[in-house]
């Protein structure tokens, strides 16, 4: 695989992974508040063969994908709401770039 296409990959699982964390925190007002501090509680998990695991099967990245990815939405949907944040999934070439995720605001300009 090239380099462009691996990273237009990870950028769409980026995007997948960020879309959930927010349908999760957003579209259940509250209700998720235990299964998210579960979550937290299992990525946030530090003893030393944890984190040898989670090198092994490449799991830092997966994490790297959900915060970045949540962070990109959630700012999203602060500046615009959910259905704006929704628009991603109208068509291809509204995925995020790379450069996007990191810069939500580029996201929404080329939006409007």
């Amino acid at each position: 695989m090239d380099r462009t296409a691996f990273a237009e990959l990870d950028a769409t699982m980026t995007a997948v992974e960020g879309y959930a964390e927010l349908v999760m925190d957003r579209a259940f007002d509250g209700e998720t508040e235990d299964l998210r501090a579960r979550l937290d509680n299992r990525r946030n998990a530090s003893g030393p063969v944890t984190r040898l695991l989670r090198r092994a099967l490449g799991l830092g990245v997966k994490r790297e994908q959900y915060e970045r990815g949540g962070a990109f939405f959630t700012a999203v949907a602060d500046a615009r709401g959910l259905r704006a944040a929704g628009r991603v999934w109208d068509q291809p070439e509204n995925l995020p770039t790379e450069d996007e995720l990191d810069n939500p605001s580029r996201w929404l300009a080329r939006m409007s």
